[in-house]
């Protein structure tokens, strides 16, 4: 795959599988609970699952795995991703050195998150979440992540 064309290739997660062939970029996602639990050891450990109920003031993980399926390394990789309707976001993980990650309350202008909250915004205006990869090597992949609140 050439830069130029690379630079082009928009990846949008849970919107258009069309595009991940053409980038070679394959994106899977999982929502997951988090609970703590007891060890035989009395030591408690924190413990992801699938989600089986959604309740409301529930803290969901959704769970982005962006992996290069492709021969060569995809450079600029942009995933963006809605915040789902009816859930509040609450905090994402980067996805590692050479991922910058921005917000955007209209999907049209993204910031910086600490940028974001300096503006005239709330955490609760957050509707739309982007992560720009600088490069993903041929077979490897990342995990990028966010957690939102159930309204």
């Amino acid at each position: 795959m050439s830069v130029k064309r690379s630079l082009l290739i928009v990846v949008f997660s849970l919107i258009s599988p069309l595009l991940f062939a053409a980038a070679e970029v394959e994106i899977s996602s999982r929502a997951l609970v988090e609970e703590e639990v007891l060890n035989a050891d009395g030591s408690k450990e924190m413990v992801r699952s699938e989600v089986e109920q959604i309740d409301s003031g529930r803290e969901l993980i959704f769970e982005l795995t962006v992996t290069n399926k492709g021969d060569e390394q995809a450079t600029n990789l942009k995933i963006d991703n809605p915040v789902p309707e009816g859930t509040v976001y609450v905090t994402s993980l980067a996805g590692g050195e050479g991922t910058e990650f921005t917000v955007s309350h209209n999907g049209d202008e993204y910031f910086s998150e600490p940028d974001f909250m300096d503006s005239e915004f709330s955490v609760s205006d957050i509707r739309h979440l982007r992560w720009t990869l600088k490069s993903l090597n041929s077979n490897e992949s990342v995990i990028l992540e966010f957690r939102v609140v159930i309204k």
